[in-house]
């Protein structure tokens, strides 16, 4: 029994102390089992919902982020590809026109002149100017206004020292009318850069951009100096773009909704931007000098400029395109910046920008994580049941999102997403499975890509005729998945295996599909018509005549066509524009070419072609090159071209193996000289060996 302490008084048991709580009362403030497990449900969901907002938002941000990554490089590369074309189709159309030097192109007759590069221009709609200038420092040019007129502009240096310049517009119907006369335009091609440059050099450059002389216009110049046949300069070729044009270009490529893409020199020149045109600073005739983009006044490009290493202004080793993405800060948001530096020639190095807000890719990610915090935060207020619908239908978009990423990361295309939901989640299905069909789309493109390069190689030559007298082979190696490159061994006559032979080497305009197609006519042209004409030079007619309407003025062919009879040891030649045959006596050591003449298949229907015939007679021993000029203009990492002193060399050293050894040496030759760049035209080689 327990007793109280003698200080503690005595109480009656009815007089409990008051603040004793009754075993009901502690009871009563306790929480119900409902209660505490709806709480503990709803703080399970709490942070069920937060861990799945969490992952959901990490989840959806890699994937923007990786979006966004794939984004910048597919129209960054677009964008080099594209700029790339465009400036470098001048090199061909300088190439042509230089060649045609010796064969028309009127030098000496100014008005004549004038017209034939008129037709130039007229040809290429995209070239703002064409124009001559020679050692006396006389210029003649036609160029397009910028609201599309054509015009001739004619400049010469009198005996008194002044430069007389006259300007024609040209009508529709080809008449010329007067637009201007200045006595002294001051005006002397021989001190402006691309003549400089091109005369130094002693081949075809590109000068830095700068202002069309007179005409405060941004532009850049493909120079090409033009010889006589002792070798002594005769003037430079030019092909000349509005830099202005590149901006049009670079309006339609975008990342985003809020991105910019532009070009710029490695220099930090402006040359192409979606909002303003290339600025140029005033002063003079030759209307000062282009701006840069620290004078643009776009502080999204400054900001990017100054991110800039010096290995981001060139090229890589071996003339490969430089391209490193990376994010900055600019009063305070935060962007995704992809750089590409690509050369242009060896000298000359542009580089494309793209800018874009990381919000233009995040946004949707950060909206998921909102709506998923808000229903898990909603959930708590509600009963348990409620709230594992609504986590369920809060979580259950951000999980399907996040399965259906992870299922296109991981090469699973058939995915279509329907998250269902909010709009927002609606329209991340949308904008989901839009992304996914692109995807698809771009698969099926690289299969039928792929399909066209095996519908071409059937196209060539599988295996080279087994024919008595001679030991042949040849081969095509194209820079794209097609090309514009051809080879062929026609026999006319199959019964006949002694009977002659022709052998044809081509070349379309640049290469890819457009190429490829143009080949294939070509072929088809050319084959059945070898079946029934023995003159070469009327082969090559019937072909122009089919190529002309088709190509339109866009572009030309060359070919040239080798005909050997073995028992009689004489061939027949023709060419339209070609590289001549290269010829090796081993017998007195010697080398010869042989077939220069014509112009290129469809430019003009009514070209002349005709068959000559090679004076000497072939012996065995005799080898015989037919090649593509994507071999002699080869370049190595330095910038020099592989010419034609090389693949001689090659093949004197191995004139006694088979036709398939020395073939192979050549190309084995030209891989290592290109030392492992990239490369850029078309290489096709026939070796022809008198046995």
């Amino acid at each position: 029994m327990n007793r109280p302490s003698p200080d503690q008084p005595l109480l009656p048991a009815a007089a409990a102390a008051p603040d004793s709580p009754a075993p009901e009362s502690r009871h009563a403030r306790a929480w119900s089992y409902r209660a505490g497990l709806m709480i503990w449900i709803s703080l399970l969901v709490l942070a069920i919902g937060l861990v799945l907002s969490g992952l959901a938002f990490r989840e959806a941000r890699t994937a923007g982020t990786a979006a966004a990554l794939t984004r910048f490089q597919e129209v960054s590369d677009h964008a080099v590809t594209k700029t790339r074309e465009f400036v470098l189709r001048a090199v061909p159309i300088a190439q042509a026109v230089g060649n045609l030097s010796g064969l028309g192109l009127a030098t000496e007759d100014p008005d004549r002149l004038a017209r034939q590069l008129m037709a130039v221009l007229r040809a290429h709609p995209g070239v703002t100017w064409v124009s001559f200038s020679d050692e006396a420092g006389a210029f003649v040019g036609a160029y397009r206004t910028p609201d599309g007129a054509l015009r001739v502009n004619q400049s010469r240096i009198q005996a008194n020292g002044r430069t007389l310049m006259l300007e024609f517009d040209v009508l529709p119907d080809d008449a010329w009318r007067p637009y201007r006369r200045e006595d002294d335009s001051g005006y002397d091609p021989r001190k402006r850069p691309f003549y400089a440059r091109a005369k130094s050099a002693g081949r075809l450059v590109w000068p830095p951009p700068y202002i069309f002389y007179e005409q405060g216009v941004p532009g850049v110049t493909c120079a090409n100096p033009v010889y006589d046949a002792a070798g002594k300069l005769r003037g430079v070729l030019t092909v000349d773009f509005d830099l202005n044009t590149l901006s049009k270009f670079a309006r339609q490529l975008t990342v985003s909704p809020n991105s910019r893409l532009f070009i710029m020199s490695a220099e930090g020149v402006l040359l192409a931007h979606p909002t303003q045109r290339p600025g140029v600073r005033p002063g003079g005739r030759e209307r000062g000098e282009l701006k840069t983009v620290r004078d643009i006044g776009d502080p999204l490009v400054v900001a990017f400029d100054a991110q800039l290493t010096s290995e981001d202004r060139k090229p890589a080793l071996g003339g490969q395109d430089y391209a490193r993405q990376f994010a900055f800060s600019e009063n305070g948001a935060e962007y995704f910046a992809r750089t590409t530096a690509f050369a242009i020639d060896p000298e000359t190095t542009w580089i494309v920008g793209a800018i874009a807000p990381q919000s233009d890719f995040l946004a949707a990610a950060r909206r998921s994580s909102l709506l998923s915090l808000a229903a898990s935060l909603a959930a708590v207020l509600v009963a348990m049941g409620v709230a594992v619908v609504l986590a369920r239908r809060v979580s259950g978009p951000v999980v399907a999102l996040t399965r259906a990423v992870r299922r296109i990361g991981g090469g699973d295309l058939g995915v279509r997403a329907d998250l269902g939901g909010a709009r927002e989640f609606r329209e991340l299905s949308d904008a989901l499975n839009s992304m996914t069909a692109d995807l698809r789309d771009r698969a099926r493109l690289r299969a039928n890509l792929a399909m066209a390069t095996q519908v071409q190689q059937k196209l060539l030559p599988d295996r080279p005729p087994a024919l008595p007298g001679l030991d042949v082979f040849g081969f095509s190696v194209y820079c794209d998945e097609t090309g514009g490159d051809y080879f062929d061994y026609l026999i006319p006559d199959a019964d006949d295996p002694g009977g002659r032979v022709i052998f044809a080497v081509g070349d379309v305009m640049g290469h890819g599909i457009a190429s490829a197609l143009t080949m294939a006519a070509a072929r088809a042209t050319l084959r059945s018509r070898a079946r029934d004409e023995r003159d070469l030079g009327q082969m090559l007619s019937d072909v122009n005549a089919q190529l002309v309407p088709d190509m339109g003025g866009r572009g030309f062919v060359t070919m040239l066509l080798w005909a050997i009879s073995p028992d009689r040891r004489s061939a027949e030649w023709t060419n339209a524009g070609h590289d001549p045959a290269i010829l090796y006596d081993p017998h007195v050591d010697a080398f010869d070419e042989a077939g220069y003449d014509g112009i290129p298949l469809g430019i003009d229907e009514a070209a002349p072609f005709g068959q000559q015939d090679y004076e000497r007679p072939l012996r065995p021993g005799h080898v015989i090159l037919l090649g593509t000029d994507g071999i002699w203009d080869t370049t190595e990492p330095g910038g020099d071209f592989y010419g034609k002193d090389r693949p001689r060399a090659v093949c004197r050293a191995n004139a006694k193996r088979s036709a398939q050894d020395i073939a192979l040496a050549i190309r084995a030759d030209l891989d290592a000289f290109r030392a492992g760049g990239h490369q850029r035209d078309d290489v096709t080689l026939v070796v022809i060996k008198v046995v």
